[in-house]
């Protein structure tokens, strides 16, 4: 059974990258398709508080696209918020952006100012339990001003499960869920829909784990080749194919406050 030190090593470790996108996510495709669907709901001036920030690596992508939003930056790990901090001397990005150690647990460690957008990228995922997640859904609604949105891109329980049944047909084996995570339930899901406005639901990754996690081992598997990459043509190209279906184990959901949570915001 995991616990949050291990967890915070398995993070801590990652910090060698040296602003590297794998240090988030070694999918590189999929973590720029989860980039570029952020990207659609910004409008470009807002301030934003990145929650779980890592080493800053999709903070600084939206800065260089985005030249009036600011941004500050929180992860548990220190290592990352130094390492993100050290990004931003040398970047052309001081003044828009800053980077602290934080904890979506503890609500006392989050910055004292209201945001018009959060973002939480893969976070939940790394919470121990589904109380945990929801304690965590809670802190954040503190972090928003009235009209203030949050931007979710977490993996789904059903959305994994739904992929698996796929892969068993295609006579592959179950894609296990990583040690260090535990995807959203129905019973988080349920919360959700029923603690905050839900704007979007979006299962924007579908047609992009059809092929990369269906189509692309299974070749493999015909092929006898058990060198599976990430970084592979055919993974750029189902970067690009328009999306379809409901396999996609990670979700983007787009939440604001409820009216009785947006009154006591202002």
């Amino acid at each position: 059974m995991p616990d949050y030190d291990a967890i915070k090593k398995h993070w801590d470790d990652l910090s060698v990258n040296e602003g590297s996108y794998k240090a988030s996510w070694d999918d590189f495709y999929m973590l720029q398709k989860e980039l570029s669907e952020i990207c659609r709901h910004i409008q470009g001036n807002e301030s934003i508080c990145d929650i779980g920030c890592n080493n800053g690596y999709c903070d600084f992508r939206l800065l260089s696209q985005y030249d009036k939003i600011q941004i500050t930056g929180i992860d548990f790990s220190e290592k990352l918020i130094s390492e993100a901090s050290t990004q931003l001397e040398k970047s052309g990005f001081k003044g828009r952006a800053s980077f602290f150690t934080g904890n979506i647990l503890n609500p006392d460690t989050f910055p004292q100012q209201k945001f018009d957008l959060v973002l939480i990228k893969r976070v939940l995922i790394n919470l121990l339990d589904e109380n945990d997640q929801i304690l965590a859904l809670k802190n954040v609604q503190t972090l928003l001003n009235s009209n203030g949105r949050i931007i979710l891109s977490e993996a789904i329980e059903e959305n994994w499960e739904r992929l698996n049944r796929l892969r068993r047909e295609f006579g592959l084996e179950e894609l296990k869920q990583p040690w260090h995570n535990r995807y959203l339930s129905k019973s988080v899901i349920d919360f959700i829909y029923t603690n905050f406005e839900v704007e979007t639901d979006d299962d924007y990754s579908s047609s992009y784990y059809i092929i990369s996690r269906v189509f692309h081992p299974w070749i493999k598997k015909i092929n006898n080749d058990k060198q599976l990459e990430y970084v592979s043509e055919i993974n750029r190209m189902a970067s690009m194919v328009p999306n379809f279906g409901d396999y996609g184990t990670q979700r983007l959901l787009i939440l604001s406050l409820k009216e009785i949570e947006r009154n006591h915001a202002e």
